[in-house]
């Protein structure tokens, strides 16, 4: 065996260990609502949450966008990606405390939900939801 898939197995061991620890007295919860899928139950860390956000991105990014964009356009526009860090830097240093509490205390699940809570308009809740999947089909295109 190699030292890579050492290393592999020692990272994933640990990760579990993690987890199961993590997940301690939360045996049987499991998700039972709208909330609980959608927001973790409203029980996760800023830390955790920004974490979250970030591999979410990045896994999108360097699995699958990166190698189209390397593609199409040549190894120099990877750098384009780095491009999107700063603003979700700067999105859970200073806008994500706040926005989670003002949610929490509408009972917001999400952004459009949110913004139509604020306006007190179901219109503004489908706009923005509508906006949203259409950016983020032009963004896949």
């Amino acid at each position: 065996m190699s030292l890579s898939w050492g290393i592999v197995i020692v990272v994933t061991v640990i990760s579990v260990v993690i987890a199961m620890y993590a997940a301690r007295g939360k045996q049987g919860s499991g998700i039972t609502s709208d909330e609980d899928f959608l927001v973790a139950g409203r029980d996760l860390g800023s830390f955790a949450a920004a974490c979250t956000l970030v591999a979410t991105y990045w896994s999108g990014y360097a699995f699958i966008g990166s190698v189209g964009v390397a593609w199409e356009f040549g190894y120099n526009s990877l750098v384009a990606g780095a491009a999107y860090v700063p603003p979700l830097v700067f999105a859970v240093i200073f806008l994500a405390n706040y926005l989670k509490k003002k949610a929490y205390k509408m009972g917001s699940l999400s952004i459009p939900e949110y913004a139509g809570q604020i306006h007190n308009s179901a219109g503004v809740h489908a706009v923005i939801a509508v906006l949203n999947v259409l950016l983020m089909t032009v963004k896949a295109l």
